[in-house]
């Protein structure tokens, strides 16, 4: 990605009308160490970051927060938006101190997603502690809805640098940096959130995880399974709002000055190679059928 800052993965917001349920969802099923609850949000940790999770229950609409590694690159990454018709503008020194960044620059994609570019995003130095032992070691990645592939692909790859790995039918899978991804685009007609995937030490894991869940009584949306294209093994269930939420592990490294993107037919198996078939989601269906 030369000329590009690096991107990673910061943080994730997603809308909760109930904080509680959301707070026992988090530490209880998805095994998360609760860092702070208050009025309006709940916050968790996955790994090193300071918080990687936050249900927010002031109303406000789902938020993707990425790292830039290059303070300086800043205030050319809002030129560059601009110049191409995306709306962005920098937060406020109080919003920096909400999301434990230095600076924010808060971007809109073609679909309306909420992209914040945070500096310096605050780390921990004491290590993750599980709720319980789930087996959780990385903020992984998330899937976002898109109304406009395209032009979304444009806003991350063009202007933000990421490379595109491989596609499934219009579905986008993005890379930036050794993974074969960390964010994945999903044709929809609406914008937002999908999934937020946390990566487990093995497939063991994920297999642990998907029998405590269902004994929770908590709905499995799709898998046990693994993509195609990546390779990675995935359990996507429900939680207590729209987004869904994963356990993930397995998945394999993309270098793109050696590898091109391939180009999959949009069927059950190309986004399953084990077989499971979601039926409530359609973003994750073999085929995506639009209301007219």
């Amino acid at each position: 990605m030369t000329g590009f800052s690096p991107l990673s993965l910061a943080y994730a917001r997603v809308a909760a009308s109930d904080l509680a349920a959301a707070h026992s969802f988090a530490a209880n099923i998805l095994g998360l160490e609760t860092v702070e609850i208050g009025e309006e949000e709940v916050a968790f940790r996955s790994d090193a970051r300071a918080r990687s999770l936050v249900f927010d229950g002031s109303g406000a609409g789902p938020v993707l927060g990425m790292a830039i590694g290059d303070e300086a690159d800043l205030d050319g990454i809002a030129k560059r938006l601009k110049e191409n018709g995306f709306q962005c503008g920098f937060g406020d020194a109080a919003l920096a101190r909400r999301r434990e960044a230095h600076r924010i620059l808060i971007a809109h994609d073609a679909s309306g997603n909420r992209i914040e570019l945070a500096t310096r995003p605050l780390v921990n130095v004491r290590r993750f502690f599980p709720a319980r032992d789930c087996g959780v070691v990385d903020f992984q990645g998330v899937g976002l809805l898109s109304v406009d592939i395209e032009r979304d692909v444009f806003f991350w790859t063009v202007l933000l640098g990421a490379h595109v790995s491989d596609r499934v039918g219009d579905i986008t899978y993005l890379s930036i940096d050794e993974m074969h991804h960390r964010i994945a685009l999903y044709p929809s007609c609406r914008g937002g959130l999908l999934n937020v995937a946390f990566e487990v030490e093995s497939l063991d894991e994920v297999m642990r995880n998907a029998h405590f869940v269902a004994s929770h009584q908590v709905r499995i949306v799709q898998g046990p399974g693994r993509e195609a294209a990546s390779d990675q093994i995935f359990l996507h269930i429900a939680g207590p709002c729209e987004t869904l939420f994963s356990f993930v592990a397995g998945m394999r490294t993309f270098d793109p000055s050696k590898q091109r993107p391939r180009q999959f037919a949009r069927k059950a198996e190309a986004l399953c190679a084990w077989g499971s078939e979601c039926a409530t989601v359609p973003e994750l269906a073999g085929t995506l059928n639009k209301p007219a």
